[in-house]
């Protein structure tokens, strides 16, 4: 026997009792099985977050770089262009 899901009104907050565990594997809801499996999703969560921060210290010293790859060009460019005045 085949439930259809999509046809059902969405609600947020809901709750069923004595869902059959079958309509839940034929259903395509996803649902943790065990406390360890919870403990691997926080865990990969931290991990992916940790990264996250990692990428943003580059990018934050590379704009930091782009900074002060700028600044020196315009001094250069200036300073070549007061000096040329000059002459």
């Amino acid at each position: 026997m085949r439930h259809d899901f999509q046809n059902a009104r969405i609600a947020l907050g809901f709750s069923v009792s004595a869902v059959k565990s079958e309509i839940l594997r034929t259903s395509g809801i996803v649902v943790a099985e065990t406390e360890g499996s919870h403990i691997r999703i926080v865990a990969e969560v931290d991990r992916r977050f940790s990264l996250v921060r990692e990428v943003k210290a580059q990018v934050d010293i590379n704009l930091q770089r782009s900074e002060w790859l700028r600044q020196s060009t315009l001094a250069r460019a200036f300073h070549r262009e007061i000096g040329n005045a000059c002459v």
